[in-house]
């Protein structure tokens, strides 16, 4: 797999939508991984094949997921480092709106010009995202 393009996806919603989920479900798969919130680590002006690096790069280190001990906490992520390259790899990003949207971002929009991943976007009620955020501040304390 390593010089070629493994088949790519990515995970983008808001928070409390279920990305994260989704993100960790498409794991349990050997052979794919999916980065997990990577954004704010890309240089602004990273170009696709970079930004394609840094996932890959997460991938075998599992750096995305094992160094985000505040999520940790509640997240059921143990062995997140793959083997070589995987041949399905995923991006996670949430959206948060407001004029600095995430989806608007030129990182983004730039890699997906230039590979076209697959896309899953996620909605949720804002009520039910408000209501589950509420029960998530009670059990967590990075929240």
């Amino acid at each position: 797999m390593i010089g070629s393009t493994p088949t790519l996806f990515m995970v983008l919603g808001p928070p409390r939508s279920g990305t994260t989920v989704l993100s960790d479900w498409a794991m349990e798969s050997s052979g794919s991984y999916c980065v997990h919130e990577v954004l704010p680590t890309i240089e602004q002006d990273a170009t696709a094949a970079e930004m394609l690096q840094t996932l890959r790069d997460f991938a075998r280190t599992g750096a995305d997921r094992l160094e985000k001990h505040g999520q940790r906490e509640f997240m059921n992520w143990r062995n997140v480092v793959t083997e070589g390259d995987p041949g399905v790899l995923g991006w996670k990003e949430p959206l948060t709106g407001g004029p600095e949207c995430e989806l608007l971002d030129p990182r983004l929009t730039r890699f997906m010009g230039a590979y076209r991943p697959r896309v899953v976007l996620l909605q949720r009620h804002p009520v039910d995202l408000v209501a589950s955020g509420a029960r998530r501040e009670k059990t967590t304390s990075n929240w």
